[in-house]
């Protein structure tokens, strides 16, 4: 009984595994198709650094993965030196680079900023500090001849 638990638990592992190692492949897929798009040299680039298997496969972990990729792949020593390392040692100076190309590039990961709904007729007022002299006589011109009404 406890051998067919196991066995029941181990196959369910092993499906887990599958299932996340998919969905990492569609990532990575995804990710070198919009770089793909971007550049137009990508594959020359990444075909002539020498990136192998080991090192594409630690790039799926990261964010942008097609993105990183042609970042090193811009540098063939450091990918030749990268695939030399252990697999800890190449993930971190992995994160490393990520976080030297998103400072060189300034890539933002915000989402892009909503549109306000509507016509925008609206001006919201200014506040005084932000005034210029010049607004802030006028104004007051305004509200003495009592076209302005006082906040």
């Amino acid at each position: 009984m406890s051998q067919a638990l196991s066995a029941q638990e181990k196959a369910q592992q092993e499906r887990q595994q599958k299932e996340v190692e998919s969905k990492l492949f569609a990532h990575f897929q995804d990710s070198f198709e919009e770089a793909r798009e971007q550049h137009s040299d990508f594959e020359k680039v990444i075909r002539d650094s020498g990136m192998a298997q080991p090192l594409a496969r630690e790039l799926a972990y990261f964010r942008d993965p097609g993105e990183l990729g042609y970042y090193l792949a811009s540098n063939p020593r450091e990918v030749e030196r990268l695939q030399r390392l252990p697999a800890y040692e190449m993930k971190r100076e992995l994160a490393r680079h990520l976080e030297e190309m998103v400072q060189k590039n300034n890539i933002s990961r915000a989402p892009t900023p909503i549109k306000p709904i509507g016509s925008g007729a609206a001006n919201p007022a200014k506040h005084f500090a932000h005034k210029t002299l010049a607004e802030l006589k006028a104004e007051r011109r305004a509200q003495l001849r009592g076209e302005l009404k006082r906040r």
